[in-house]
């Protein structure tokens, strides 16, 4: 069995952001002895894996988490001979000394559009790169292996669909980080064109976490007044992922206006909940199948979203969407098989 050093920023069921990652964990301990070191640590429950706080969730400083990472990374160095350093180029680089004089191999799973020098810097030094699709990681290297991205498919997994069909109240749900990025303005102003012919409701999952961030948020909210759409729009604050599938399942649709990047996972999860999915992000035509062209919309067009918007309202196959899109995350994106494959390409 193979023996893994696992680093992450946190490792906590509970929470909003990080959550998915404890599935991750779970997977990898069916298949290798898992250490791991986080930023911080919360609740968990993990059978047979050794999980290690650096301090952050102490309050400890910087120079303080890296004192525990190199203390930890010393002291287990017989529990481990491969380290997984999940998104973070600093959790290669700043600990790579030690691992080098060690002979460990490391690799580094990164599934982003920014480029900067620490990613550079990162990607001279491991083994591998790991990432969703040439989108999500903007270095050309011999080094990257392409892996997709992947939700625990059996946990957000609905077998009813009726009530998709039921659209009393069209409900959409939108879940992320509020940021400029994901493009909610143009989900408002989609909203505001179509709120007169459709019962349509927003639910916004997710929180700022910039001061950038929490701007676009007070944006985001002027225009949700501007519009009259007080009633058609609401910020329901951030949700761990565990709470997440039964939010999905009392919605009509999902929605996420993301560009073209890397496969968003709150679109996988989606899916898997069996609901269909708007998105502007063209690295998910194959995962959408034949219903892509249906389903996508351009960047930033209010319009050209709105009459997707009114298209989807008047259809009477949603249930049917939903069951071809559960399908097809469940061969192209499930958790288990993307571990699997990491584990044996490490």
């Amino acid at each position: 069995m193979k023996k893994i050093l696992i680093i992450t920023q946190k490792v906590d069921m509970n929470d909003s952001s990080f959550g998915f990652f404890y599935d991750w964990l779970r997977e990898f301990s069916k298949l290798a002895q898992v250490t791991v070191l986080a930023l911080e640590v919360g609740e968990y429950v993990l059978p047979g894996v050794t999980v290690f706080s650096l301090g952050k969730d102490r309050g400890n400083n910087k120079l303080v988490w890296l004192f525990n990472l190199y203390r930890y990374t010393w002291k287990w160095r017989h529990s481990y001979d491969t380290v997984f350093a999940h998104m973070s180029p600093l959790f290669v680089i700043l600990p790579y000394p030690l691992f080098f004089l060690l002979t460990k191999r490391v690799v580094l799973w990164y599934v982003h559009r920014n480029v900067d020098l620490k990613l550079r810097i990162a990607e001279k030094l491991v083994s591998k790169v790991f990432t969703a699709t040439k989108e999500s990681f903007g270095i050309e290297s011999k080094k990257v292996v392409y892996m997709g991205q992947a939700v625990d498919v059996d946990k957000f997994y609905s077998e009813n669909m009726e009530h998709l069909n039921d659209k009393k109240e069209f409900r959409l749900i939108t879940v992320g980080r509020i940021t400029p990025i994901k493009n909610l303005d143009t989900m408002i102003e989609a909203v505001a064109l179509v709120s007169k012919q459709i019962p349509i409701v927003v639910d916004i999952v997710g929180a700022p976490v910039t001061k950038g961030d929490i701007e676009y948020g007070e944006k985001l909210k002027k225009m949700i007044v501007e519009n009259n759409l007080e009633n058609r729009v609401r910020f329901v604050g951030p949700i761990a992922n565990k709470d997440l599938p039964k939010l999905f399942t009392a919605a009509n649709a999902s929605i996420n206006l993301c560009p073209t990047g890397g496969l968003d996972k709150t679109v996988l999860e989606s899916m898997a909940s069996g609901i269909p999915v708007l998105v502007s992000n063209t690295a998910f035509k194959g995962h959408l199948g034949h219903y892509a062209q249906e389903l996508m919309f351009p960047e930033r067009d209010a319009v050209a979203l709105a009459r997707l918007l009114k298209d989807l309202y008047a259809r009477k196959d949603l249930p049917e969407i939903g069951r071809y899109l559960q399908k097809q995350v469940r061969e192209k994106s499930s958790l288990s098989r993307l571990i699997k494959n990491i584990v044996e390409n490490i």
